[in-house]
Order: structure tokens, then C-alpha cells, then sequence
């Protein structure tokens, strides 16, 4: 498992059991960090800038599970108290600062696998790199590599470059990566993309030390959530274009087509519920 798809299940074989183990002979190791984050998050929810509700239905899913995944613990996001100089709410991700705070997180967005839960996703490492680079698929994002199909050399350049990215230590030092492009934007004061954050350097910086803090900008937040819809709502509709044109060529009978139309129909209501919902908040 250590040598293909899971090259850090070492850290999981070795976490778990010390997990429980402290959980059944020395719960107070639990409770009083669950403690200490409750009072944290309800001082934030009390005194900090935003709407709490409103801020939290439109996290992404990987951002609305609790520690451990377990009902009733603490939320993974702990709202400050402070705007941080903004008047909008800050969020603190406490999940590395409490070990193995995600080893039972099962939110599926960014999954290869829905369900299982985070160190359990197989990578394959730099193959898993390799291999989402040839098939033009970023597994985080579940989305295809921008910019696809217009040449062949135009793609295997956007494949090579997106390899390379892969591969790049992410180290605000060293050019091009990740947490490099994040200081290098917060610097120039103009963020990566429309729905990116606009972050001061400080906390830009602090994100790639791990002191992970953001800021809730319902507009960016509204924005972000009308998009993910937006692409689900496409994705439907080029499987009902399939189903459509599988119904002209005979693969599959009127009665098919119609369960398959209303199954679909049915999905789509769902996402614009859920959006509703969250837009109502």
C-alpha cells in the first residue's frame, strides 16, 4: 500500500490505534481541546463579524465536518472572534493542529473515492501525478485540465506544465508553486481568480506555514457556490444530451429515456434547492 496508491498510510496505521487507545483510557487528552475549541468557536459566533449561519452553508463540504468526524465535536472551522482588521468573519482550520484531526473525515468533495475517509484516498504518488496528467483530470478537483482540446502540441504542453506544478514542493520559495502563486498574489493585491480570496500578505504567508485562516467573503462564497452549481447543472445536461441521442440511435427504448429524463430532472431541482437554500440563509 506504502509503495503505490498510499505512500503516508504509515502516518494513519500508526495514528489510529493511539487514537483510540487514548480516547478509552485517557478521554480528558479529548475533551479538553473539545473545550477549549467550543468556547474559541462560540466566542466567534458571539462577538465576530458575519453571518455564522450563512458563512457556513456555503463552505465547501471538505470545510463543514466536525474533529474526527464525529457528530457533536467541534467544528474543523473555528470562527475568531475578530475580523482581523475586515469586517468579515475569520475561520481558524484546527484540523492540524489536533493529531490526525481529519484521519475520519469523509466529505466528498476533492475525493477519488466518495465516502472513504481522507488518508484513505489512494494518490499513487508521482505515478497518481503522472496519471492525471495523461488522462487531463485533476483527481482533487475532479474537473478536466482548462484549456483542453484545442491542439495536439497546445495539450501536451497544459499536461506537461500541469505535471511539473505536481511536482513542485510547495514552498512559498520556490517559484510557481501553490503557496508561492498565493504570496506572490496577495503581494500584487489582486487575487488568482475572481473566486479567490483577497488576502492580506500576512495571512497569505501564514496559510503556507499552516496557520490556515480565512476569511468568509460571502460575496466570493456566493459566488463559488453559484459556480458549483453551475457545473453540475452542466454536467446534467450533457448526460441528458446522451441519453438523447442514445434514444435516436436505438440503444435505448422511449420508456428508458423517460426514467433516465426524470431522474435527472430530479437531480437538477435538488442542486438548485440545496442552493436556494444556502443563498437563504
Amino acid at each position: 500500500m506504502r509503495e503505490l496508491p498510499l505512500p503516508f498510510i504509515a502516518w494513519t496505521y500508526g495514528a489510529v490505534p493511539r487514537l483510540v487507545e487514548t480516547a478509552a483510557l485517557r478521554p480528558w487528552k479529548f475533551a479538553k481541546w473539545a473545550v477549549l475549541l467550543y468556547a474559541l468557536n462560540a466566542a466567534g459566533e458571539k462577538y465576530g463579524p458575519g453571518n455564522t449561519a450563512k458563512e457556513r452553508a456555503l463552505m465547501p463540504p471538505y470545510q463543514q465536518g466536525t474533529l474526527y468526524g464525529i457528530p457533536g465535536a467541534p467544528p474543523q472551522q473555528i470562527k475568531l472572534p475578530s475580523g482581523l482588521g475586515t469586517d468579515q468573519g475569520q475561520y481558524l482550520d484546527v484540523t492540524r493542529f489536533i493529531p490526525a484531526g481529519d484521519v475520519l473525515d469523509t466529505a466528498d468533495s476533492g475525493k477519488m473515492i466518495p465516502g472513504l475517509p481522507s488518508p484513505l484516498q489512494p494518490s499513487f504518488g508521482v505515478l497518481g501525478s503522472g496519471i492525471q496528467a495523461i488522462t487531463g483530470t485533476d483527481w482533487f478537483t475532479g474537473r478536466k485540465i482548462a484549456g483542453l482540446g484545442v491542439s495536439n502540441q497546445s495539450d501536451a504542453e497544459l499536461k506537461g506544465r500541469f505535471f511539473l506544478r505536481q511536482m513542485l514542493p510547495n514552498n512559498p520559495l520556490v517559484p510557481g508553486s501553490y503557496s508561492g502563486r498565493k504570496v506572490a498574489a496577495a503581494v500584487r493585491g489582486r487575487p488568482s481568480s475572481p473566486l479567490a480570496d483577497v488576502l492580506p500578505v500576512w495571512q497569505a504567508v501564514a496559510q503556507t506555514l499552516g496557520l490556515k485562516i480565512r476569511p468568509a467573503d460571502l460575496q466570493k462564497m456566493v459566488l463559488r457556490a453559484d459556480a458549483d452549481a453551475k457545473r453540475k447543472m452542466e454536467g446534467l445536461g450533457e448526460l441528458m444530451r446522451a441519453a438523447a441521442l442514445d434514444l435516436r440511435a436505438g440503444r435505448i427504448t422511449p420508456e428508458e429515456y423517460q426514467r433516465q429524463f426524470r431522474e435527472n430532472m430530479a437531480v437538477g431541482q435538488s442542486i438548485m434547492r440545496d442552493l436556494q437554500a444556502k443563498l437563504q440563509k
